[in-house]
Order: structure tokens, then C-alpha cells, then sequence
């Protein structure tokens, strides 16, 4: 009798393995996305150039910035009403938005997924670096170093892309108390546009060597 009932169970079991198996793959795509960990600065200038964050920390010689005009909260705000899935060509992604954001040192050497409890078809976008670039010359600039990776339904990235992007500031920083609200709309404004500009150059076809 006990093996009638065992092989009368497995069947059973079998068809609730399968059908967990269903589940998982019905589950919609996802884009982990993590916001960065707020805004540094360098200045190119006459007098002196290339220290990091001048601005940010308030130097003698530096403009003085808003305090973290774009802290990770912030950002995290802007990214939810970016249609980020369909800029990075991931239009069937469900958006999946962190409240914090990763160090460089995780996003560099994590070589599998940094969220492994994630959808079976999952993808990743992160920002690395967020810089508010000020050149005697040339103006001032929003970079952001972004890095993406794709795993589609992988354990490891079937693509992985970074770069930098750079859009001009015109309003930011402030020059006058007046001027903060148009200043912090044209740092948004860039932010905005960094993204947009990384999904044009993630879309791009893929050179290859002949």
C-alpha cells in the first residue's frame, strides 16, 4: 500500500514543481535600478584646477553649491518619473527602484547579480558617479558615470555597458539667493538628459571587427 500511495504522489509533486516552474517564468522581466550617492565637484580653472569637490565642500576660490542638490533621495525622486525601461530598450522591464545607492568598488567586482533574489529575467542600471564639472573655458557640466548590465534570464551578463555622459548646466550653481529654484530645475534638467543620452548610446547597434 505504501508504494501505491508514493506512486500515486509523485505525479502530484511533479505537476506542482512544474507549475512552480511556470510561475517563475510568467513573472515580469525586472530593471533594478540604484540611485548614486550624491553630487561632487571639479573645477578646471587659471588659478586652480582639477581638485575634487571645491564646490561641494564650500573651499575658498569655489562657488559655493546648494548643500547635496542631488542627494541620493532626490534622485531616487527623479527616477521615478523616468520612463527608464523604455530609454534602455527594456520596454517589457518592470522598474524596480532602491532607496540606496551601491559603491563603486560593489558594481565593479560583483561579477554575478547583485540582487540574485530578483526576477529570472533581470537587468541592472546603476549610477557609479555624479559630478558637477566646472571649466574656465568650456562652462559647466552635469557627468554621470553610469554602468548597466543585462542578464536576461542568466545568471551571468550576457551584456554590460558603462560610460560617461555630459550635459551643459546654464542656470547652476546659483549666482543670487533668487536664482536657486531656475539653478536646482536646470540641475534636474541635465540630470534628466544624462539618461536620456546614456539610452541613446546603449541602443546604438554593436560595432564589430570585420
Amino acid at each position: 500500500m505504501v508504494g501505491i500511495w508514493l506512486a500515486a504522489l509523485s505525479p502530484a509533486h511533479a505537476q506542482t514543481d512544474a507549475a512552480s516552474a511556470d510561475t517563475d517564468h510568467q513573472k515580469p522581466c525586472e530593471l533594478h535600478v540604484w540611485p548614486g550617492n550624491g553630487l561632487g565637484s571639479v573645477y578646471h580653472g587659471w588659478l586652480h584646477g582639477g581638485i575634487v569637490n571645491g564646490a561641494v565642500q564650500g573651499r575658498e576660490g569655489y562657488k559655493a553649491m546648494n548643500a547635496n542638490p542631488l542627494a541620493t533621495a532626490d534622485q531616487r525622486a527623479l527616477l521615478a518619473t523616468l520612463p527608464l525601461a523604455s530609454w534602455l530598450g527594456l520596454p517589457d522591464h518592470q522598474l524596480v527602484l532602491h532607496d540606496e545607492s551601491l559603491d563603486s568598488r560593489t558594481m565593479r567586482s560583483t561579477s554575478g547579480r547583485i540582487r540574485p533574489d530578483g526576477s529570472i529575467c533581470y537587468a541592472e542600471f546603476m549610477i557609479d558617479d555624479l559630478i558637477f564639472q566646472e571649466d574656465v573655458v568650456t562652462g559647466r557640466f552635469l557627468k554621470i558615470l553610469f554602468r548597466f548590465r543585462d542578464f536576461g534570464s542568466e545568471q551571468t551578463a550576457r551584456r554590460s555597458f558603462g560610460t560617461w555622459t555630459m550635459t551643459k548646466l546654464t542656470q547652476f550653481p546659483p549666482q543670487t539667493a533668487e536664482a536657486e529654484g531656475a539653478a536646482l530645475t536646470d540641475l534636474k534638467s541635465a540630470f534628466q538628459q544624462d539618461f536620456e543620452k546614456f539610452g541613446e548610446y546603449l541602443r546604438r547597434p554593436v560595432r564589430t571587427r570585420n
